[in-house]
């Protein structure tokens, strides 16, 4: 075979697999078309020193303090044991290899996947690599798509799909890390945007457990539950570390409230909740947030922000007030600069 829609095989093959997620396929690869958009305005910059705590609509956890390997040494295999959910306090991912002008990430541990995003110059995406839970999603039927490597060399090959139809500097890898589960990596810019997606995907490993910590503690809003947890490692010391809370923990639902702290300048000067670089939830038709001027708390030479954020049609999750009790309960940890001071667990 050469081009098919990979969308057919996988539904032939989770027939009798748990059903499928809440999640739309299509809002996952529109996501990168938003994220293009908003690297082309430029919203996110590299920097110094604050910290801000924010409820916004991101969450991502970053657990590596290591510099990264710098070639590939062991391939990944396939994991016949792959979850149907994770526990976002734990990151079960990792690389043995990184392009060269990689010099900072992002990492994801959500209930639903599991996230490494390679930052560039600028906290620019390269690229994404994500392993989602057993039939958690489905590639497109209508995206353009081509055989790919074998990404364990045991003659299944992996699917190459052109979102946007017409770039040859992106698209998404897709393959089955495990039985009916979609692992994808997600190219924003390159020369070779294949090759460099099957390369990052033979460095993948899933047998990871680290604990995931976080710059600050914060009490569980009342009502919710935590659905995912990220950190970022970027140039010259910048960090972030998000959390998520929603209804059930799992899906995005009508509302949810996002918990940040960063020493991201950019953020720290605009005042408002931080948002992680590659995130595609911040823009996805998020109403009734608490206005910005509200969001905001200055503790010393640290911001703290707070923010709760709800879909159009569904009330907010907090009162206009809500932000500032919330933010005052955020316990911040002694020199977030360095990374051995981070906690856990951070939810309490």
């Amino acid at each position: 075979m050469d081009d098919y829609g990979a969308g057919s095989l996988l539904r032939t093959l989770v027939a009798d697999e748990p059903p499928p997620s809440r999640i739309d396929p299509r809002q996952v690869i529109a996501g990168a078309k938003r994220r293009r958009l908003r690297r082309r305005v430029g919203w996110l910059t590299s920097g110094a020193a604050v910290i801000a705590l924010g409820l916004v609509v991101a969450l991502l956890p970053l657990t590596r303090t290591e510099d990264p390997a710098p070639v590939a040494t062991v391939p990944g295999q396939y994991n016949p044991t792959a979850q149907h959910v994770f526990d976002p306090t734990r990151f079960t991912i990792d690389l043995n290899w990184r392009p060269d002008d990689v010099v900072g990430e992002v990492h994801e541990s959500a209930t639903t996947y599991q996230r490494i995003t390679l930052l560039r110059d600028d906290l620019e995406p390269l690229a994404s690599i994500s392993t989602n839970g057993t039939g958690q999603v489905l590639p497109g039927d209508e995206w353009p798509s081509k055989n790919a490597k074998s990404i364990y060399n045991d003659g299944n090959p992996s699917h190459w799909l052109l979102p946007d139809g017409a770039s040859d500097r992106s698209g998404q890898l897709w393959w089955f890390w495990g039985p009916t589960a979609w692992a994808t990596v997600e190219v924003y810019d390159s020369e070779n945007p294949v090759d460099l997606a099957v390369r990052l995907a033979q460095a993948l490993h899933t047998d990871a457990d680290t604990l995931v910590r976080m710059p600050f503690a914060v009490p569980k809003p009342a009502g919710l539950k935590l659905s995912r947890a990220a950190t970022m490692r970027g140039p010259d010391g910048v960090y972030a570390g998000v959390v998520k809370f929603n209804g059930d923990g799992r899906w995005l639902g009508d509302a949810w409230v996002t918990v940040s702290a960063t020493n991201d300048p950019k953020t720290v000067k605009s005042r408002v909740p931080f948002v992680l670089p590659g995130d595609s939830e911040y823009d996805a038709g998020a109403a009734n947030a608490v206005p910005d001027d509200l969001a905001t708390v200055k503790k010393g030479d640290d911001m703290v922000g707070v923010l709760s954020v709800a879909n159009p049609g569904a009330a907010p999750l907090l009162d206009v007030d809500g932000p500032r009790r919330v933010a005052s309960t955020v316990t911040l940890v002694n020199d977030p600069d360095d990374r051995k001071n981070w906690t856990r667990p951070f939810v309490r």
